[in-house]
């Protein structure tokens, strides 16, 4: 669990080498489908590419844990993230859950939802 919690931790402020350190090479990272950034990123480079996005497409990205849900082969992280736009004050605030999924000490798939209960219900699992 703790390999999940250090990844949004440095993903929080702003630090690409989590990507090099904490993921699998060959790492799978599954957007949700609801988003503008949908689709499947492959590899380290690429998760550090949505995620560069992301930082680049808002002044401010902040992503908020309230739970983390040890499921075995998935921890499942379920809070929200907040973001606020170049030139504007407000800020956006949408549900997330993320079930990642580590291997050998690094992080080997991410699959992104709206919250804990979708999470768990797309992988079979239960709290």
């Amino acid at each position: 669990m703790e390999i999940a919690k250090e990844a949004i931790e440095r993903f929080n402020r702003a630090d690409d080498t989590v990507f090099d350190d904490l993921y699998d090479t060959d790492a799978v990272w599954y957007a949700r489908e609801d988003e503008p950034d949908t689709g499947v990123y492959r590899g380290s480079d690429a998760i550090k590419g949505l995620a560069r996005m992301w930082r680049d497409t808002f002044d401010q990205a902040q992503v908020d844990i309230d739970e983390y849900v040890d499921c075995g082969e998935f921890i499942v992280a379920a809070g929200s993230v907040s973001v606020r736009s170049s030139g504007s004050d407000a800020e956006v605030r949408e549900p997330y859950a993320w079930a990642t999924k580590v291997d050998g000490g690094r992080i080997v798939e991410v699959r992104e939802f709206r919250n804990a209960r979708e999470a768990l219900e797309t992988l079979g699992l239960s709290e």
